[in-house]
């Protein structure tokens, strides 16, 4: 045996690489340690999670990446946008009911007013005095304005 050989070592590959994931399985377990999901963690069960974590997000990625090529197209046909926006990854979850059911518990932020809950517990003609009633406090206070600058 030379001493080549005998220092030629394997490379030594990470859990991460050996199972494939892009996933880190280090940071997953730590989550999990951190979390104290339960007293003891196998050492399969993080590999498990991130698998489970990758393969959601890519149908997630897929979905809308598919909702963005369907999207708006310009008068010449091109694509009016080429990127995958949050509006775009909401629709993807919206839109799948398994994505919905696993997400439902879960609040999106995007860039689109929220809807007031007021709408959803007043009667139309409650929400019509109210506007009207709003509107009109307004106009009191442009005139009391007027009032003083002039």
């Amino acid at each position: 045996m030379t001493a080549k050989t005998a220092t030629a070592a394997a490379p030594v590959l990470s859990r991460q690489r050996k199972a494939g994931v892009t996933i880190s399985i280090a940071r997953v377990h730590k989550q999990m340690r951190k979390s104290a999901v339960a007293d003891q963690i196998s050492s399969k069960a993080p590999l498990y999670v991130a698998a489970a974590i990758e393969k959601v997000l890519s149908t997630i990625l897929e979905q809308a990446t598919e909702n963005v090529r369907n999207g708006q197209r310009t008068q010449k046909g091109e694509l009016k946008t080429k990127r995958v926006i949050n509006g775009d990854i909401i629709a993807a979850v919206r839109s799948n009911p398994d994505l919905a059911r696993l997400f439902s518990g879960f609040a999106f932020s995007s860039h689109a007013p929220a809807n007031k809950p007021i709408r959803f517990i007043l009667s139309a003609p409650q929400q019509e005095k109210r506007k009207k009633d709003k509107e009109k406090r307004e106009a009191e206070r442009e005139a009391a304005k007027k009032r003083l600058g002039a």
